[in-house]
């Protein structure tokens, strides 16, 4: 959260990304914590004039009214298996 305004602050986004006000952020699923495709928020805030290599300063209306939850659902969510690590790499010939 970001205090008192109700808005969530998003971090760790490169000054590279094109952000948006009014983009829509969905959660990834690349961290095996929160399943691909929930909805966030929407940006209602972003710092400009962002060089490379800093992070850009955001802030998401949530989607839910966090306010107002009276009970919430706790997902029992399982990463699909990932496969094996492997030896080589695609593509690549090892040579002798």
């Amino acid at each position: 959260g970001a205090g008192e305004s109700g808005l969530l602050e998003m971090r760790y986004v490169p000054g590279t990304e094109k952000v948006q006000l009014g983009d829509v952020v969905f959660t990834t699923g690349q961290d095996e914590i929160y399943p691909a495709g929930l909805k966030l928020g929407i940006v209602s805030f972003v710092k400009g004039d962002i060089s490379a290599s800093e992070a850009h300063t955001i802030r998401l209306r949530p989607s839910a009214r966090l306010d107002a939850l009276s009970s919430v659902a706790v997902l029992n969510y399982q990463p699909p298996a990932r496969p094996p690590m492997t030896d080589s790499l695609p593509n690549v010939e090892r040579k002798k």
